[in-house]
């Protein structure tokens, strides 16, 4: 099973994620030893520059220009890898405009989002449903990080409802952002509310992908892992919406060892 991966940050020199033309190397050679052949790569852009005309022409040419620069890496070093273009957009404004295909994933009507500062506003629902409005559809990044999410699952329960697709980070089931995103990202799983799960790889060390592929296979996962991670990332850049993922049904001995793990 190749892995397709739509939230990273490898483009060179444009956000915290690769920093140079070879860190953006090393983070493509990475990708393609954790059995990862298709990305499409998302720097962060804040959406309320898209407000502001200058400022998103600027932001957005500054990333044309390490977009240029990653396809002449990825020729040279993964000559092999199919690599696309979008951005990780922050809801930092309620009205964002996304109508440039370069903030959407591959010119896609689907465009990944996160809240700000792992913070979740008020009306968090309000976003998504003027992006539904608009056409596109909103896909939120790691949605078991952010504060006042837990076990019981009642904000992404929201936000599947006002439309929104939900990514889990592959690091939150391996335990790299903690306790709490462990067991939000587990109770996710649980609750059959997860689309995809992807790598959030900063271009230093190495994708989280194969961990939690490895959990999520001992834990009886095989045809949940193969849908969040291949099947429907391919159906994204087909501009096709996630097949259904079924429960991680845990049978209690293995969830208390996954916990026990966890810790």
């Amino acid at each position: 099973m190749s892995i397709v991966d739509f939230h990273n940050h490898v483009i060179p020199g444009v956000d915290d994620g690769a920093s140079s033309d070879a860190e953006a190397a090393a983070a493509l050679r990475a990708f393609i030893a954790h059995n990862t052949r298709q990305i499409i790569a998302t720097p962060h852009v804040d959406g309320s520059l898209t407000l502001r005309r200058a400022a998103i022409d600027e932001r957005l040419a500054e990333i044309d220009v390490g977009w240029a620069r990653l396809q002449d890496i990825a020729r040279e070093h993964a000559p092999d890898m199919q690599i696309h273009r979008g951005a990780e957009v922050m809801l930092d404004t309620p009205e964002p405009d996304l109508s440039d295909e370069r903030l959407r994933l591959a010119g896609t009507h689907f465009a990944l989002c996160e809240y700000p500062f792992m913070a979740v506003p008020p009306n968090s629902t309000g976003v998504l449903n003027r992006m539904v409005a608009a056409g596109v559809t909103p896909i939120i990044a790691h949605p078991e990080r952010y504060a006042g999410v837990d076990e019981k699952c009642t904000l992404p329960l929201r936000w599947r409802a006002a439309g929104a697709l939900l990514q889990v980070n592959a690091g939150s089931i391996t335990g790299r952002y903690g306790e709490q995103a462990r067991f939000n990202a587990l109770a996710i799983l649980e609750n059959a509310l997860a689309d995809y799960v992807c790598s959030d790889f900063h271009s230093r060390g190495r994708p989280s992908t194969s961990g939690a592929a490895k959990l999520l296979t001992e834990a009886g996962g095989v045809e949940q892992l193969q849908l969040l991670t291949s099947v429907n990332p391919t159906r994204l850049l087909q501009g096709e919406m996630p097949l259904p993922v079924a429960p991680l049904r845990l049978r209690l001995g293995v969830k208390d060892r996954l916990r026990r793990w966890m810790r």
